[in-house]
């Protein structure tokens, strides 16, 4: 290095000398004249550079440890899934918009109504309908419906001989649901008449019902939910002739309930108070309070309780309670349950099963009705070995204390109870086979095997059906098969011993345009004194209907 530097010094040295002394001489001629020099040719000495040898061998560093290297972290907290609300407009659907007409013009309320209705008719003189109204998007949503299916002159009878059937149905249900509250309303009105086929002193049957009931849940924070809900009933029993008898009742029912958590952890209490009251007769009343505990630890195991007191007529005291596990796998479901529960029969149920249930002594029987009560449990598995094969095995026992048996009285034609103990066991199994998309089969039985029983299901019961769809699904044909056989102590019963078959059949035009047609208990005609449906009063046999369904 000192070698190189001391060259490179030597060379500019000379190199400055050089240059003074040019310029000196150029000076000294410009002063006496010019003179043209002899060469013009610079002869410069050599130079030399040399460099040395700079090669690195090796480099020493200290790479930090794994723990001493910060990494960027973020952490985030998810949501409660209650905490995550969607707004209802967000379903909305623009209606299609015709010009000149409604919806253009309120096309920017972001609303849609909707229409489905089902007409049609068939034999036994039957005409049915069926109209439903729904408006969606801008709250509130609302569904209007009226229903009404009637027959006269069924089961080879001529019309006007009493064996006829009417139903009327009109609902209204409302929906709001808001930020922090959410509302909800529905009104009905059921009416149903049934002829009493000349055996009893009366003509017709007629059942009325009208129901309310409106609900209200409130988040006052976050986790926190307060709802109410407010049911009254009215039920109406009349028996028509010259001199009609009528039975008349109101009911009430106001619940609170108090719930917290989420919706896989949360726990509450209630208050629920029940008031009975038979016009120009007597009333039940009913107080509880309970608590409830649910909790969904995984899929495979979730549990539900609920626990309280009941005072009825605030003079007995009851603690009924009941609790539920289930849980659901890759291949399986499964539901266990079981407590001790109290409760009245209700009317309605009982007239659904009974039309002329007490008659004339209607008012007596359900105010000697006394409050049943027991132990219950019931299980169901199911096994889904294959996504086309579902199979089911379900067990149900119950002991009750006065429990409502049913009695016939051939000579008024009407039904009575009686207030008995009763034990039951029902076993059932069956399954659900999807041969392929386009068909597929279902079977079930159930058996009750202890000598007492519900007596408001037959003892044996057996049902079969099949279900067919083309590629298109322009065109599906189903058919079932159902076959009970009742004990020699269910008298109110008939054993006909001749399974009730049914089809039915669809084509459809165009999306909203369907035509079906329907066949049921294909067998009847071949039973010599008809189809029977309880004691001596007949069902309505083979029926037939077309129908057309129009959607819009």
């Amino acid at each position: 290095m000192n070698k190189l530097v001391f060259k490179i010094f030597t060379f500019s040295f000379l190199f400055l000398i050089f240059s003074a002394v040019f310029l000196l001489a150029e000076g000294s001629e410009v002063e006496s004249g010019p003179a043209e020099p002899d060469s013009t040719d610079i002869i410069l000495p050599e130079m030399y550079l040399e460099i040395e040898d700079l090669t690195i061998e090796e480099i020493d560093a200290v790479i930090p440890d794994d723990d001493s290297v910060m990494f960027l972290s973020i952490e985030t907290t998810l949501p409660e899934p209650e905490q995550i609300k969607i707004p209802a407009e967000a379903f909305a659907v623009d209606s299609l918009k015709v010009p000149g007409s409604s919806e253009e013009n309120n096309a920017d309320n972001n609303t849609s109504f909707y229409c489905e209705g089902t007409i049609g008719g068939g034999t036994s003189a039957n005409i049915t309908g069926d109209i439903n109204l729904y408006h969606i998007g801008q709250q509130p949503d609302f569904r209007l419906r009226y229903f009404h299916d009637g027959y006269d002159g069924f089961a080879g009878n001529q019309a006007g001989m009493g064996f006829s059937s009417r139903e009327e149905l009109i609902e209204a249900e409302a929906d709001y649901t808001g930020d922090a509250l959410s509302l909800k309303g529905l009104l009905s009105y059921n009416e149903l008449e049934d002829g009493l086929q000349g055996q009893a002193d009366y003509f017709t049957l007629t059942r009325r019902i009208a129901d309310l009931s409106t609900e209200a849940s409130w988040y006052i924070v976050d986790k926190l939910n307060l709802s109410g809900n407010l049911g009254a009933g009215y039920t109406g029993y009349q028996l028509n002739s010259l001199s009609p008898l009528s039975y008349n009742s109101l009911d009430l029912l106001p619940e609170v309930v108090l719930t917290y958590g989420t919706e896989k952890i949360n726990f509450g209490g209630q208050i629920n108070y029940k008031f009975d009251w038979e016009l120009d007769n007597s009333f039940n009343q009913d107080l509880g309070a309970g608590l409830f505990f649910n909790a969904d630890f995984s899929q495979y195991f979730r549990i539900a309780t609920n626990a309280g007191i009941l005072w009825n007529n605030f003079n007995n005291f009851y603690v009924p309670f009941d609790i539920e596990l289930s849980g659901t796998g890759s291949i399986f479901d499964y539901s266990v349950s079981g407590g001790y529960k109290c409760f009245y029969y209700d009317i309605t149920e009982l007239w659904d099963i009974f039309p002329a249930a007490a008659g004339p002594a209607v008012e007596e029987a359900l105010g000697e009705l006394p409050l049943t009560r027991g132990w219950f449990a019931e299980g169901e598995f199911t096994l889904n070995p294959l996504d086309i094969l579902s199979l089911f095995v379900n067990a149900d026992f119950s002991y009750y204390e006065n429990a409502i048996k049913p009695t016939d009285s051939l000579l008024t034609g009407f039904n009575s109870f009686s207030s008995v103990d009763s034990v039951c066991l029902t076993l059932g199994t069956g399954f659900l086979w999807d041969i392929t998309n386009l068909v597929s089969l279902n079977m079930s039985w159930s058996s009750q095997i202890l000598e007492d029983m519900d007596w408001y299901k037959p003892r044996h019961s057996l049902s079969l059906g099949a279900d067919f769809i083309s590629p298109n699904e322009k065109f599906g044909l189903s058919g079932d098969l159902a076959f009970n056989i009742y004990d020699e102590e269910q008298t109110w019963y008939y054993n006909d011993w001749v399974p009730v078959i049914g089809f039915e059949g669809y084509f459809r035009i165009s999306p909203g345009f369907v035509i079906s047609l329907s066949v049921d208990d294909v067998l009847a005609g071949v039973l010599s004194s008809g189809r029977h449906l309880w004691g001596n009063y007949l069902d309505m046999g083979t029926v037939a209907q077309l129908k057309v369904k129009i959607s819009l």
